[in-house]
C-alpha cells in the first residue's frame, strides 16, 4: 500500500495528469487495480490516469512506461 500512496503523490506533485490529452472529465482521476495474483494479499498492478476520448501515439512515444 505504501507504493500506491507514493504513486498518487508523484502523480499530483509532478502534475502528470496535465500531460494527458483528450480527457473526458478533467476532475475524474481513475485509480485502477489489476493483475491480481491472490486477492488483496498477493501482488497486483496499479494504474492512475483519466478516461480519454481518443489516443494518438506516435513512433516511439508512449503515454505510460
Amino acid at each position: 500500500m505504501k507504493e500506491i500512496l507514493e504513486l498518487w503523490q508523484q502523480f499530483k506533485s509532478q502534475k502528470l495528469g496535465d500531460k494527458i490529452p483528450n480527457k473526458v472529465e478533467a476532475n475524474s482521476i481513475l485509480g485502477i487495480y489489476t493483475d491480481y495474483e491472490n486477492n488483496e494479499k498477493g501482488s497486483y498492478s496499479f494504474i492512475v490516469g483519466f478516461q480519454v476520448s481518443s489516443i494518438e501515439l506516435y513512433q516511439r512515444e508512449w503515454l505510460v512506461k
